[in-house]
């Protein structure tokens, strides 16, 4: 549009240029028949006609530019306020812009929210999963073995005492102490298992699914 309208301007231009160039003509021309007069060249009546001829097609041909550049000034104005139409919806389309613009800055706040909660949830989710998880098997405690070690065959002749506060060593034959036994089984569900192994090196294994070894001075076992 702007292009139409500066070609449209130019073509104004012209028309006005064209209209000087033909005053200056019809000047030339009148001139040149004052000329002729005044040497008797040519009759006056023959250069007053011609001259009045050459008038009235320039007056027609000036009151045609005219309707032209009319025409043309109606054009520019319509293009003008097409163009005004155009910078209008352009100011409309950069005030939506700006709000799309804000509204995707909102919304990528918001994600970021939505981000972080789920980064929460997941901690979240990840300590439920590690309070629910299934407890681990129990680990058997060694209260007691025997075996060839090198120690005496009544190594396990011991006095009261000793089976109170426990003796031996926990890398080869020992027992751990009854006070200890009574404390350990003092409270909760407690199982006990015997391992044998022959001369032959056959195994053996017995459970008692339930044991518990009484406060002192007696410690009573229960053992079924």
């Amino acid at each position: 549009k702007l292009i139409l309208l500066d070609s449209l301007l130019q073509e104004s231009e012209s028309t006005l240029q064209l209209k000087k160039m033909k005053v200056a003509l019809l000047c030339v021309v009148v001139m040149a028949c004052l000329l002729a007069d005044s040497t008797g060249q040519g009759s006056t009546f023959d250069i007053k006609c011609g001259v009045e001829e050459l008038q009235e097609q320039v007056i027609t041909r000036m009151d045609a530019e005219d309707v032209k550049l009319d025409v043309l000034q109606v054009q520019h104005h319509a293009l003008q306020g097409k163009l005004d139409e155009v910078q209008v919806q352009n100011n409309e389309l950069q005030v939506k812009l700006g709000e799309v613009q804000q509204q995707n800055h909102d919304l990528r706040g918001k994600m970021d929210t939505v981000e972080e909660k789920m980064d929460d949830l997941k901690l979240l989710l990840e300590k439920v999963v590690t309070n629910t998880a299934p407890p681990a098997p129990p680990q058997w405690i060694i209260i007691q073995r025997r075996g060839q070690y090198g120690n005496p065959a009544n190594f396990f002749a011991k006095s009261m005492p000793d089976y109170k506060t426990g003796f031996g060593n926990t890398t080869a034959e020992f027992w751990l102490a009854l006070a200890e036994l009574a404390r350990l089984t003092k409270d909760g569900k407690w199982e006990m298992q015997v391992d044998l192994v022959d001369y032959a090196g056959k195994r053996y294994t017995g459970v008692y699914h339930k044991f518990r070894v009484g406060a002192g001075p007696r410690y009573e076992l229960e053992v079924g």
